[in-house]
């Protein structure tokens, strides 16, 4: 019996070439970490540079950077002459300098790192296993915790979250109506950009920075005196009553659900408090900031972060009807939802009980 021989048709090769890249993604994700993490796109700010400037640059071995710069190529990050025998930096290799206006070589740098890098090699032992700690070094107490004996690795992180929400933050501020209110708490605010921009955006506000205390180890700038405060606290036990309006941030995702309800339920607590704020409880709101997971098939960022949350910290991205029960079994309900012009939601939550 004759076997036919199958064809290899358009389709099909299309197919193969898009799964190759799956299959050896990580291949391109080191390339990309190494030149972020090496800072060699900054070693053009005096034009085309030589191999060995490079290599002396980056304080690594010519003979093998050589052969890693190829892979640069069809990544669109370097071009090279020949004839000069110099590389050329790209317009969209320029993005991973340390200066590039919407530079994303901190968030390169990040997601290359051991701590994040290892834990996706272990998604099988996961799905078989469950969570444990000898998959992810930043488990059980969370990255900033796992961070706070590794000064540089820190940096990286607050920068990678900075340049994120430059972008992300404009589209939240001009897209929300946040002038309602006169005093917003941010809960787990990190360096504080989020409501720094809200400030900036809405100079009728004061706002509260919430955060672990060394967190908010850093200075606030002096156009924000007067107008903003640090708070110190556990955002699982007592969030002070001081505000009509709590922000939370990229918060919820690095949390499981049952975290997420007690977290939430302190700051319901906190919303119905009328010690220091003497706002309509009616108008009292928590504004959460996150990517919502789609309800359907549309595959979006979401999806991914969702997985990484969970190698990474156990935490989890919500769709809206999960959002929705979660917020009644704080006490709360969602009253609002609005998709920025960055793709961010902002889920308006009021007391359910009053």
């Amino acid at each position: 019996m004759e076997v036919s021989t199958p064809t290899l048709t358009a389709d099909i090769e299309k197919h193969r070439n898009q799964i190759f890249r799956f299959i050896y993604g990580n291949w391109i994700s080191q390339v990309t970490y190494v030149f972020a993490e090496l800072g060699l796109a900054d070693a053009f700010v005096n034009g085309p540079q030589n191999l060995e400037q490079l290599a002396k640059y980056g304080g690594v071995k010519a003979s093998i950077l050589k052969r890693v710069l190829r892979g640069t190529f069809e990544l669109n990050l370097l071009t090279f002459d020949k004839e000069t025998q110099r590389y050329h930096l790209t317009e969209m290799g320029s993005m991973l300098s340390s200066n590039h206006p919407f530079t994303m070589r901190a968030e390169a740098r990040l997601n290359g790192a051991d701590y994040r890098y290892h834990p996706w090699g272990n998604l099988l032992n996961i799905l078989r296993n469950g969570l444990k700690e000898e998959y992810s070094p930043t488990l059980k107490h969370g990255s900033l915790d796992y961070l706070k004996d590794k000064p540089e690795l820190l940096d990286t992180f607050h920068e990678t979250l900075h340049q994120k929400s430059k972008i992300e933050n404009k589209a939240i501020v001009e897209d929300y109506d946040f002038s309602q209110f006169r005093k917003v708490m941010d809960i787990g605010c990190g360096r504080g950009t989020f409501l720094m921009s809200i400030l900036d955006h809405n100079p009728n506000l004061e706002g509260f920075l919430f955060d672990l205390e060394d967190t908010l180890d850093f200075e606030i700038p002096e156009k924000y005196h007067g107008r903003l405060l640090k708070s110190p606290g556990d955002f699982f036990n007592n969030i002070p009553g001081v505000a009509d309006a709590y922000t939370m941030k990229n918060v919820i995702h690095n949390w499981p659900e049952d975290k997420v309800i007690k977290m939430l339920q302190s700051v319901c607590n906190a919303m119905k408090s009328t010690d220091k704020i003497d706002t309509d409880l009616s108008k009292k709101r928590l504004l959460i900031v996150e990517n919502l997971l789609a309800d359907n098939d549309d595959h979006k960022l979401a999806t991914w972060m969702d997985i990484n949350f969970m190698v990474l910290i156990g935490g989890s991205e919500f769709t809206l009807e999960e959002y929705r029960s979660i917020g009644r079994q704080a006490g709360l309900e969602l009253s609002e939802v609005i998709q920025t012009s960055s793709g961010r939601h902002v889920l308006a939550f009021a007391l359910a009980e009053l």
